[in-house]
């Protein structure tokens, strides 16, 4: 049996064979066997809607190895306070990558976007699997999709571009995902988060000092100045993922934009002069000793 349908196809023939052998008397047993086999029936059903949303990139893979966490099992304690620290950056960077403005409460509106869920654990240490809403909004943006791709981002990003990620999804996520990794490493455990969607199927290994590496690197971030002003210059691309490239005189800049400002992105057009009003964040890189600078669209004029 190598799928779960083969699994569902199998029990479920075995199911119903010892349920007529019940109903027929031909076995005093049979209603038990046929109550494993349901129980068996239920659980393939339960893996095939996994799969199917594994195939629709609704299922985040998080393993947590060491010793609390071995043959698919760990304390209830350390798992809440390790998952929940998750689940709060993913739902704090929805909020931001959404509107651009970072939650001043709990951010309800992007939690039930995100359609966050339990989805159960499997072995092999410990792997709990956290299932997405992948369905689009109005406006064709798939919120989990590509909350999930800036939370890989943040985990995997090096030098400027970790900035890039912290001003994407905003202070108070990156401190949740700063407050998962100290929880973790606080019970002498490592994790490895991993994405199995369709298309760039995604994959970051807390272990080999991955866990304290990012870390370091959150702890180093202190709150950037912020400001604003107008870029002019011409469009040379855009992205449903939510920036916009600019050239201007010969020097490239990225723009983020909320993806609830997507409408008014959409008067933008490639090889097009624009002005944009933008919020600019100075963040300064210790390691490189220099700033770098983060802009999010406030308004454009195409």
């Amino acid at each position: 049996m190598k799928t779960a349908q083969d699994k569902l196809d199998f029990y479920a023939a075995r199911h119903a064979q010892q349920r007529q052998r019940a109903e027929d008397g031909q076995h005093p047993a049979a209603g038990f066997f046929a109550s494993i086999y349901g129980h068996y029936v239920e659980e393939s059903r339960d893996e095939i809607v996994l799969e199917e949303r594994a195939r629709s990139g609704e299922v985040l893979n998080v393993r947590f190895m060491g010793p609390r966490a071995e043959s698919g099992r760990m304390p209830l304690r350390d798992l809440l306070d390790t998952v929940d620290p998750l689940e709060r950056a993913m739902v704090h960077a929805a909020h931001k990558l959404r509107t651009g403005q970072v939650a001043a409460k709990k951010a309800n509106e992007a939690r039930s976007s995100l359609g966050l869920e339990f989805g159960g654990l499997e072995h092999g240490s410990t792997h709990v699997l956290i299932l997405g809403d992948s369905r689009e909004d109005t406006t064709g943006v798939n919120l989990f999709d590509v909350t999930a791709q800036r939370v890989f981002g943040l985990l995997l990003s090096e030098g400027e571009d970790f900035y890039a990620e912290v001003d994407a999804i905003g202070g108070q996520a990156v401190r949740h995902i700063g407050r998962m990794l100290e929880k973790t490493g606080q019970r002498d455990l490592t994790v490895a988060i991993s994405w199995e969607r369709p298309r760039q199927p995604l994959a970051w290994d807390g272990r080999s000092g991955e866990m304290d590496r990012v870390r370091r690197m959150i702890e180093s971030v202190s709150e950037p100045e912020r400001y604003e002003e107008t870029l002019d210059g011409v469009v040379t691309e855009l992205s449903a993922s939510g920036t916009i490239m600019l050239d201007i005189n010969g020097q490239r800049r990225k723009v983020r934009f909320p993806l609830k400002g997507v409408e008014q992105v959409r008067k933008l057009n490639p090889a097009m002069p624009a002005r944009l009003r933008v919020s600019t964040a100075r963040y300064f890189d210790v390691s490189l000793g220099r700033d770098v600078f983060e802009h999010t669209l406030i308004a454009a004029e195409p």
